[in-house]
């Protein structure tokens, strides 16, 4: 789509942020509101029911959801400007700053980062959780780090993309349509075909936050490779980092979804560890200026 196109006369399209299989990412700006927006465009494939089925359902999901840590849908329409070629799309909220992958790409987050980053996440999917809903497909590239250009130097973070999220009813559901989700970052049970619950999105979200402490994939390499390693051997958890990790991520990353905490104990413990990382860190500035 070419820069300045109106989408149904309100949302003008400024520039390209991002691009998957089924839909494409614009930043725009909502001409009545005046306001910056990002316009999520689908590919339209009038012979494919499963790809319009999932439009609806990300729909009905984000329409459902309010909460500080998943970004907001603003609106949802079709652009019917052209009889033969109809746009559908959803706006949202732009979130400003990079999303984990690319910040990760920089090198390892502070311990102290990751447990504010984890906290939020593990907020934001016991909300969704609470729903009834499970994401599927946490992974950095899904993870928005908020930039409020301000001196708040805390990172917050947002999960996005609910294009494979599912309405469970209360139970794991059975994967439709291929494996969900991606290779690096599946739990056991999606890379073997099983039903995923939520409990899924905590194994995926402790991948992440292992990933972020120590800048490794821990499952690396070729989609099929990578998928199937997890139902052999369990990541590596190196012993350097602080006991309250190695604790939590072995709970988190157990093949077992019955061994794994929910996300809301996951939120909690590193709340936690927030509240004691910062005691530690006042009583050595505490120390350094007696010391000197």
């Amino acid at each position: 789509m070419e820069p300045g196109f109106l989408l149904s006369g309100r949302y003008r399209v400024e520039c390209l942020i991002g691009s998957g299989r089924q839909s494409t990412v614009y930043r725009a700006r909502d001409e009545l509101l005046q306001r910056e927006v990002a316009v999520k465009l689908f590919r339209n494939e009038a012979d494919d029911l499963e790809h319009t089925r999932r439009q609806g359902q990300e729909i009905r999901i984000l329409a459902g959801m309010s909460h500080h840590c998943l970004v907001t849908l603003f609106d949802a329409g079709a652009d019917l400007s052209d009889p033969d070629a109809s746009l559908s799309y959803l706006v949202m909220e732009l979130v400003r700053g990079p999303d984990l992958r690319r910040r990760a790409a920089q090198g390892p987050l502070s311990a102290a980062h990751m447990a504010l980053i984890g906290h939020d996440l593990a907020d934001g999917l016991a909300h969704i959780h609470h729903h009834g809903i499970v994401h599927r497909d946490v992974k950095p590239a899904n993870i928005l780090l908020v930039d409020y250009s301000n001196n708040d130097r805390r990172p917050r973070a947002k999960l996005s993309d609910f294009g494979v999220a599912v309405m469970t009813g209360g139970g794991p559901v059975a994967d439709d349509g291929g494996t969900s989700g991606t290779p690096a970052y599946l739990s056991p049970e999606q890379a073997a075909g099983e039903p995923a619950g939520p409990l899924s999105d905590v194994y995926s979200l402790g991948l992440v936050l292992l990933e972020g402490l120590t800048g490794k994939m821990a499952y690396p390499g070729a989609p099929v490779q990578s998928a199937v390693a997890r139902l052999l051997h369990d990541p590596d958890i190196p012993e350097e980092l602080a006991p309250i990790w190695t604790s939590l991520l072995s709970s988190m990353l157990a093949r077992d979804p019955a061994e794994r905490p929910a996300a809301r104990e996951v939120s909690l413990a590193l709340r936690q560890e927030v509240i004691n990382g910062a005691a530690r860190h006042r009583r050595d500035q505490a120390s350094s200026a007696i010391a000197s």
